[in-house]
């Protein structure tokens, strides 16, 4: 009688031990699924959003180059960039790393919570 509950006990065990490896594994395909699509769409925006710089940029030199020398107006737009840049490079902290490690950290400890 001891054997058969004995049995039945590390019978559950086992299925008990099966079902959480296979909890862990669906979970960890849910982050690392939603870690891709969030770096997918934000390498959209980024390539979006240089092409759109890129066109400003050459409007603002059309636009000054009425006014001034056309290489002027050229330079004058090249140094806005300039100074997006370093503006991107002096707060990269707030800018990038902080809001890379929040979303990191919320897929990997919130389990049930919606991060979009």
């Amino acid at each position: 009688m001891e054997g058969n509950n004995y049995s039945l006990l590390l019978k559950l065990a086992r299925r008990f031990v099966a079902l959480r490896v296979e909890d862990a594994r669906l979970m960890l395909a849910e982050k690392i699924t939603l870690l891709l699509g969030a770096i997918a769409f934000i390498f959209v925006c980024f390539m979006l959003a240089l092409t759109l710089l890129a066109m400003l940029t050459v409007v603002v030199g059309e636009l000054l180059s009425e006014f001034m020398s056309p290489v002027f107006a050229f330079l004058i737009s090249a140094g806005i960039i300039m100074v997006i840049i370093a503006i991107i490079v002096v707060w990269k902290k707030q800018l990038i790393i902080n809001p890379i490690a929040r979303f990191v950290s919320r897929l990997l400890l919130d389990e049930h919570k919606s991060l979009f």
